[in-house]
């Protein structure tokens, strides 16, 4: 074969392969284009719901307060259901004059855009631990920002007959804990063996932006109670 001949050849070839080069290209650009919108779609519609599920348990509150009146001031919820829609709080430092339900229970449903109290704790304004978990990223993401809640911040719990406000004594930054230690929802956390003689609070949510076992905890004190 000629000099002129194989150059000819050689330019063939490389002519041939540039166009599958470059299509592969476009097919991988396309392939993780659709994947990122996807995810962006996924992120969005999971947004929706937990808004969506964060008006219903809001409105679910109301609608319980209206139905079931408190036999005396003050007097505990007796067998809740899980999931059942209790009391709603209010972070002014978190959510300006917004606020989240308070449902019973904290599996993965119950806190779809609310927030989920730890069954077998004090009820708000009780002698206790007042125990309250929420997520941060995910589902509405209710206590995204607690890590940075100052102490001195106010917590509005307000049930069918009352308005508690807790103040913060020990902010998120603070502890970080792992979802196995149950000593931070002791009615007196860390002192088993102490009788609790103040109405006090815990707030758990996640640490990571993905999944770990770790949890961010902060803990309050109950300063005031106004009747309705």
């Amino acid at each position: 074969m000629s000099e002129d001949a194989t150059m000819g050849a050689m330019t063939q070839a490389t002519t041939t392969r540039r166009p599958r080069l470059w299509l592969w290209v476009i097919i991988v650009l396309v392939v993780v284009g659709l994947a990122i919108g996807g995810v962006l779609i996924a992120g969005q519609l999971a947004a929706n719901a937990a808004e969506q599920r964060h008006r219903e348990t809001l409105a679910e509150v109301m609608a319980y307060w209206q139905a079931n009146p408190a036999p005396k001031p003050l007097a505990p919820i007796t067998d809740p259901e899980p999931g059942q829609a209790l009391w709603r709080m209010q972070i002014p430092q978190l959510w300006g004059e917004g606020s989240y339900a308070v449902v019973a229970g904290t599996d993965a449903d119950h806190l779809k855009g609310a927030l989920g109290w730890y069954l077998g704790g004090a009820q708000p304004g009780q002698v206790g631990n007042f125990a309250v978990a929420g997520h941060c990223l995910v589902d509405g993401g209710a206590f995204a920002g607690l890590i940075d809640l100052p102490t001195g911040s106010e917590i509005v719990v307000e049930t069918r007959d009352a308005r508690f406000t807790y103040e913060l004594l020990s902010p998120a930054s603070e502890l970080t804990v792992t979802d196995s230690d149950s000593w931070v929802l002791e009615p007196v956390p860390g002192q088993p063996d102490r009788i609790a003689t103040h109405a006090l609070l815990t707030l758990t949510t996640c640490e990571d932006t993905v999944p770990t076992a770790d949890r961010l905890v902060a803990f309050g004190v109950l300063t005031a109670t106004e009747m309705k």
